[in-house]
């Protein structure tokens, strides 16, 4: 055999390798190894705590509670009020070193210093370096909370337009603008139009940043150095929104309840995009983001791309129709399933 036709050979091999890197196996969740038996209402945010226990917000009940798998057990920590150990509307709780952490008051327009479950008191306005109205994506080691900012011409904030990735030091009050998303389809004055979709970014408390693109579907990298990887395109299926699956969706929406027409909705996009922003991202810890796919209908599973640092989607998370991913720890993913009153039952598995 000639010298070229092995180079071609090992060409080839070697193509066929990187396009079979770039397609993500299917996994599903291994056994849970704790389980609460309490159900809980809605579920914002995990933050799991050293000894394994569990802080989480309820946005539909408007609390904050700790969990304890091992008692099986739900507290309530904190009260409903405007002072000392008191928030008006729990929003997420991010890590901030050891067991220490920072919960969003939304409605009070404050941030929250618990250590463990105890509240500390309010941050000092001055140590609140993210300007509102904007989202908080994050916090890392270093000491920065992410955030995504609007444009803004003077107080008018434009939806249409594109958005910043900004790094917000708590220490110095530094604001580092770090990446650009692009703008979302202009549906925020408006109905939302089914499978609305646009840029996304989460900061992982290791410091690496991660931004879901749209066109082409990828997850680019920026390290704590700063040193940007960007991904590789992630194959997804293209599906077509026909009638089927316009009714579908539809019915998706309506539960048990009757379906309204599909033209009660505007704006049907021809193809179903390959993510969905209506499930948070989520930050592993071993340096994976994962992201939800979008789906035909509400009715089927979720599948989750867990892309790593390279930017390459090393495996696809397969749920069952009623299982929520709501948070990752230490080796360990938290899921909850839907039961047939609304509830959810939260359980803590091994990572995949």
């Amino acid at each position: 055999m000639s010298k070229r036709v092995w180079v071609l050979l090992g060409f080839c091999w070697g193509l066929c390798g990187s396009l079979q890197s770039q397609t993500p196996r299917t996994t599903k969740l291994r056994p849970p190894t704790a389980t609460l038996g309490t159900p809980i209402t809605s579920i914002t945010s995990i933050r799991e705590l050293s000894d394994r226990r569990v802080l989480l917000t309820d946005p539909l009940e408007k609390r904050a509670a700790v969990v304890d798998f091992s008692g099986g057990t739900v507290r309530d920590i904190g009260r409903r009020g405007s002072g000392p150990g008191e928030y008006t509307y729990p929003a997420p709780i991010l890590p901030i070193g050891g067991d220490s952490s920072l919960m969003v008051d939304s409605f009070g327009r404050r941030w929250i210093l618990l250590f463990q479950e105890e509240f500390l008191g309010n941050v000092p306005p001055a140590g609140v370096v993210i300007p509102a109205g904007s989202e908080p994506i994050g916090t890392d080691r270093y000491g920065n909370i992410g955030s995504i900012e609007p444009i803004r011409r003077g107080a008018i904030r434009v939806e249409t337009d594109s958005s910043y990735v900004v790094l917000n030091s708590r220490g110095s009050g530094r604001r580092d603008t770090v990446a650009r998303l692009r703008p979302p389809d202009p549906w925020l004055d408006g109905p939302r139009p089914p499978y609305a979709h646009y840029e996304r970014a989460i900061l992982a408390y290791d410091g690496w940043l991660a931004v879901v693109r749209v066109k082409p579907y990828r997850v680019d990298w920026r390290s704590p150095a700063g040193r940007w990887t960007l991904g590789r395109p992630i194959p997804y299926q293209h599906v077509p929104v026909d009638d089927r699956v316009k009714r579908s969706y539809m019915q998706g929406l309506a539960g048990q309840g009757k379906a309204s027409p599909p033209d009660s909705l505007p704006s049907w996009p021809t193809e179903i995009p390959p993510f969905t922003v209506a499930y948070p991202l989520f930050a592993t810890q071993d340096g994976k983001v994962l992201v939800a796919r979008a789906s035909a209908t509400e009715l089927e599973g979720l599948l989750f791309d867990a892309v790593a640092h390279s930017g390459v989607s090393e495996q696809l998370i397969q749920l069952d129709p009623r299982e929520r991913i709501f948070g990752t720890g230490v080796g360990a993913i938290y899921v909850g399933t839907k039961d047939d009153d609304g509830f959810f039952h939260l359980r803590r598995h091994p990572w995949p």
